[in-house]
């Protein structure tokens, strides 16, 4: 199996539930690297908070808004400012508790570190937003509630809903295997030559455009039923586990 580059989603699939990373998981990562193979992370996520990103090459960040390769810009589409403006007012004036993210800021109708615990937010006046958010998220509390993002939702946006009930809503562009089309371009790596592991329905493009698609043990039905391979579970160390069982160094 000639493996040259491989994609992780980070939350239940390379974190363990506690948001730490084994040794043994980090050193075969480690040893990824000193043959050859490039590691991207790729994640909803805009910081690199907890992320031991020494171990990566390539960055998607906000799930495929934002792309680096080793720390330069590759690849951008955030979300254009009159698009974002209608749907954050309109989920405003619906009471759907709404937030729009850019790198490490965060933008919200509601005081954002009372509920997540950790994300600290500004409130702000929607109609009065002053810059591109690379994503918007929102929490779906009532049956209702994705059904009027969907309905107001502008031509060029698309939305996903995770298994915990929250909705993300991205540029049309940007999504992880279009992110990762963008990596592998950059690098000269074939579609054929990428690994890529998953756990939930926001990766469901990446496994699908991957040479290989890996769910993980704990990942929903819908991405083990698309998967290549199922490996173990994000607590066992599922992803290295397979990359050691697989890929011959």
């Amino acid at each position: 199996m000639k493996i040259k580059m491989i994609v992780v989603d980070l939350d239940g699939t390379f974190f363990r539930n506690d948001k730490t990373v084994s040794g043994y998981t980090y050193d075969i990562f480690v040893k990824c690297r000193q043959n050859g193979i490039k590691l991207a992370f790729a994640t909803a996520r805009s910081g690199d908070a907890q992320i031991p990103i020494e171990l990566f090459d390539g960055f998607i960040r906000s799930t495929g808004a934002a792309v680096y390769a080793h720390g330069v810009m590759i690849y951008d589409k955030p979300i254009p400012i009159q698009s974002a403006r209608q749907i954050l007012t309109t989920a405003d004036n619906a009471g759907i508790r709404i937030v729009a993210q850019t790198n490490e800021r965060h933008c919200a109708n509601f005081n954002l570190k009372q509920v997540t615990g950790y994300l600290d937010g500004e409130i702000i006046d929607f109609s009065a937003i002053d810059f591109t958010p690379q994503k918007i998220f929102a929490l779906l509390e009532t049956p209702q509630a994705a059904g009027v993002l969907q309905d107001n939702l502008p031509d060029d946006l698309y939305m996903t809903i995770s298994h915990d009930g929250v909705a993300m809503i991205m540029h049309k562009k940007a999504t992880k295997s279009k992110a990762t089309a963008a990596l592998a371009s950059y690098w000269g790596i074939n579609q054929s030559e990428i690994a890529a592991f998953g756990d939930d329905v926001i990766d469901a493009d990446l496994l699908e455009y991957c040479g290989i698609g890996v769910a993980m043990g704990n990942a929903i039905e819908e991405i083990k039923a698309m998967a290549d391979y199922i490996c173990d579970t994000n607590e066992n160390d599922g992803v290295a586990r397979w990359i050691d069982a697989n890929l011959q160094f």
